[in-house]
């Protein structure tokens, strides 16, 4: 199920909003097991705030991501059991579905999710091995970026119809994660009777992409007001603005 919401933006912050995301349900069970089910998918969820004619859409591994196609709903084959530790092909890349031509922010995020459907914030993120390869056109904020966040602003200019260069490639979910358990002891009938606890156990984790975009017309004012960084875009690249 796909849900919209319309949100009141200024006029003065013209700005597209996508947020899309990818749920997948992580089972692990019985004792001694080092291996996760991938077993289901949640609803995609999509808030989108649209002036100006700017446009922007996600593309996953080459497919744009729309009604049609979720975030990840392809990474297993029918009946295929997720392995921890292998790479999942995971290419996250922005698409200029607009109008104009504009500069483009991506924050990625993270976690977990208990059996409630509450954030768990004491399960770490980085079990979630969205593997960024930002080379020579993606920047990573460092200020802005936590375990759980991670923003990137795509250097060069978006034009219309054109994608970027992927922010990612693979997705690995650490095989650590088969070992963070819990034993107990108890003395059952003469027995001593050990259990294992997956710390993971029924636990959903999540990932996020909310990219928005800024016109190139007086850039760096739109970015600053949208986006409160201050950022260069000279010759229709952006970089880094030294301190004043």
């Amino acid at each position: 199920m796909r849900k919209t919401k319309n949100f009141p933006v200024s006029s003065a912050r013209p700005t597209r909003v996508l947020l899309i995301a990818a749920v997948v349900l992580l089972v692990i069970g019985g004792i001694g097991t080092a291996w996760a089910a991938l077993t289901a998918f949640s609803e995609d969820r999509v808030y989108e705030v649209e002036l100006h004619h700017i446009g922007i859409g996600l593309m996953e591994n080459g497919e744009r991501v729309d009604e049609s196609h979720e975030l990840l709903e392809n990474m297993l084959g029918a009946d295929e059991e997720l392995q921890l530790g292998r790479a999942y092909p995971e290419a996250i890349a922005v698409s200029n579905r607009g109008t104009i031509d504009m500069y483009v922010r991506v924050s990625l995020y993270k976690y977990w999710l208990n059996a409630d459907g509450e954030k768990d914030p004491a399960l770490s993120p980085d079990m979630i091995g969205l593997h960024l390869t930002p080379g020579e056109n993606w920047m990573i904020d460092e200020n802005a970026s936590t375990p759980e966040r991670t923003v990137l602003y795509y250097k060069p200019i978006l034009p219309v119809g054109e994608t970027s260069d992927p922010l990612s490639d693979v997705l690995v979910i650490d095989p650590a994660l088969g070992e963070a358990y819990t034993e107990t002891e108890t003395e059952e009938d003469g027995y001593t009777v050990i259990r294992r606890t997956y710390d993971y156990n029924g636990y959903t984790f999540m990932i996020e992409a909310r990219t928005d975009g800024v016109q190139t017309h007086n850039a760096e004012d739109a970015i600053l007001s949208a986006w409160g960084v201050r950022l260069k875009a000279e010759n229709g690249v952006l970089s880094w603005k030294e301190a004043e």
